[in-house]
């Protein structure tokens, strides 16, 4: 954000977005004026990721423990490489932004654990309502779902 002080008035301009319209104050503008336009003008920062509530919520999800159990007890070659590495791919994307391996564990626990759309549904909702990154929502619904 820069603020201006030209002829015309007080001039807030948003260097972020050249091309949004500046907002003019008159120069009879007070300081406190000039600064609480300024806060008004400027869009809210974007919420912060809460990758913490997102992973203690997945962890306690009812239909993750069931699923992990499906894909234990699941004879396809993709069942137990899919419980084992799903936390380790998890914390990968969670801490190195690091998607494609969790996109990969993530794949191979929806085919072995057979999840239900609803419930993928309510992780994806959750994963959006804790504002996790795009890739991560990209990853969490692969197109080889059950």
């Amino acid at each position: 954000m820069a603020i201006q002080r030209t002829t015309d008035g007080w001039v807030i301009t948003d260097d972020a977005y050249p091309t949004r319209e500046p907002l003019i104050l008159p120069l009879s503008a007070t300081t406190s004026e000039v600064e609480a336009a300024a806060r008004a003008y400027m869009p809210p920062p974007p919420p912060a990721t809460d990758w913490d509530t997102f992973v203690a919520w997945l962890y306690q999800f009812q239909p993750i423990a069931t699923g992990m159990s499906a894909a234990r007890m699941s004879t396809d070659p993709q069942g137990e490489p899919a419980t084992t590495g799903l936390a380790t791919a998890l914390d990968e994307a969670r801490l190195r932004e690091n998607y494609q391996p969790f996109s990969l564990a993530w794949g191979l626990f929806l085919l072995a654990s057979q999840m239900p759309p609803a419930d993928l549904a309510a992780i994806v909702g959750k994963a959006a309502d804790c504002h996790l990154p795009a890739e991560f929502l990209a990853a969490l619904q692969p197109s080889i779902t059950p």
